[in-house]
């Protein structure tokens, strides 16, 4: 019990701070958001039918953003520049889908760094900082969505040391944002084993899994998992708790007024639920319902 002494008028009162058992209701309504998403193009010759296939679907891609972010910004990025050829592209800029199937499929005009897929994702958040060459892509209020697509597995440099090498990229990708929830990585490549015509994704899986993006295989049909690959990058799926609960097997879940049993897990680390399938889309309303310790402050006149 903290004891403070506070003068109201001429007398004195003594001020501390106690705790007691509360049921806690918090009501949160899902917002569209606005989400930066960066490609990033593998445009060896065994990748161009893949790049294609994207700049010809790009707009199933966006048609799902739009159910769910505000507004969307869109990169192509094929080399270490990190520069977005031909500029990043928005909903407003002119035959936007054919700006984006010309950038995606632009080839950096180097060898093999164009299979340097993690470096050129960070390089290109780099130059997202003021006077760079993407100088107002990524928006402070905006989710991030990062996209690879390659047959290869990714070969920036260090990948020869294995293991975690990849997290020198990743991590800086993280920190641009405040809430590192708001970032996301998925990839288009080979599955963990590899399959017919393709490496194993390593580098942009481990990326994935970090960050809670997807994966599709590339020796699959992709193309209609585009909007999986959308809801990605600007569904919420951690949802923040005020108070610590004090049984959070207890916790209640409802997502427009329907009760979640399931598809769902109380994260200690980040003190919240997150969801871990069919998280709630723009405009929902989540309510948790949990009991918690709770902080409240008594002011007594002295005894």
């Amino acid at each position: 019990m903290i004891l403070l002494f506070l003068a109201l008028g001429c007398s004195e009162y003594e001020a501390y701070t106690d705790t007691r058992e509360e049921t806690i209701d918090e009501y949160i309504t899902v917002e569209g958001v606005r989400v930066d998403v960066l490609f990033i193009g593998d445009t060896s010759s065994s990748m161009m039918r893949e790049l294609l296939d994207l700049s010809h679907h790009v707009g199933d891609f966006t048609d799902r953003l739009e159910e769910s972010a505000s507004d969307w910004q869109i990169a192509a990025v094929t080399g270490p520049s990190g520069c977005a050829v031909g500029g990043y592209i928005t909903p407003q800029t002119p035959d936007w889908a054919t700006a984006f199937g010309t950038a995606i499929t632009t080839s950096p005009g180097e060898d093999g760094v164009d299979e340097w897929g993690l470096f050129n994702a960070f390089k290109a958040v780099l130059e997202s900082a003021p006077g760079g060459c993407n100088d107002g892509f990524l928006r402070p209020e905006a989710a991030l969505h990062v996209i690879f697509l390659s047959d290869e597995s990714d070969s920036s440099p260090g990948f020869q040391q294995g293991g975690d090498y990849w997290r020198d990229y990743v991590d800086p990708i993280l920190y641009v944002k405040d809430q590192r929830e708001k970032v996301h990585i998925s990839a288009i490549t080979g599955p963990t084993a590899g399959c017919d015509g393709a490496e194993p994704g390593t580098g942009y899986i481990d990326a994935a899994r970090h960050t809670g993006g997807e994966e599709l295989s590339i020796c699959d049909d992709w193309i209609p998992s585009l909007g999986l690959l959308a809801d990605a990058g600007v569904v919420q799926d951690l949802f923040p708790m005020l108070h610590a609960p004090i049984d959070p097997s207890a916790i209640v879940v409802e997502v427009d007024g329907e009760p979640r049993l399931t598809g769902w897990q109380y994260d200690g680390a980040a003190q919240g639920v997150r969801f871990l399938e069919d998280a709630p889309g723009a405009w929902a309303e989540v309510h948790l319902r949990y009991r918690a310790i709770v902080e409240f402050e008594v002011t007594e006149p002295p005894a």
